[in-house]
Formats: structure tokens, sequence, C-alpha cells
């Protein structure tokens, strides 16, 4: 799985936004997924951390997303995703 960090930065113009399309090509056949988060998705990154573990253990990961500490926001067991 390949997770990116999309941001303006890059990413303006048609140029980058082919040059995007042929890298994620060209992951998905070598058969990595990409998946696009964007920098509010960071904040809090716990939540984005159990969507992650949830989309990895769709495909195969038998581990558990770790928490990172006391106030951790990361909730036990898989993170449903929105609209899932």
């Amino acid at each position: 799985m390949v997770v990116e960090i999309d941001g303006r930065l890059g990413h303006v113009g048609w140029a980058n936004q082919q040059r995007d399309g042929r890298r994620d090509r060209e992951a998905a056949a070598d058969g990595r997924l990409t998946v696009r988060v964007f920098w509010p998705d960071l904040v809090p990154p716990c939540a984005l951390a159990g969507e992650v573990g949830t989309i990895l253990r769709t495909r195969g990961w038998t581990g558990w997303p770790q928490r990172c500490g006391p106030g951790c926001g990361l909730r036990e067991g898989l993170v449903p995703l929105s609209g899932a």
C-alpha cells in the first residue's frame, strides 16, 4: 500500500495531475493500492492510523494499529471508514 499525503505543492496543473495518475497506475500494476490523504486528515493522526490499519487488514494484514500513548485517539479494534 502507498499512502500519499496530497497538498497543493506539486499538484497544480494538468501535467502534475497526469504524473500522479501514472504513478498510481504503475503502483496498481505492481499490486499496490494508493491511498491519498490530505493535511487535515493528519489531525488527529491516530484516526488516520486506524483507517490505514483497517485498509491493511482488508488486504490480509493480521496485525493491529498500536496506540501511541495514554491520550491516543485510536480506538480498539477496527476503525470503520466513512461510508463503509
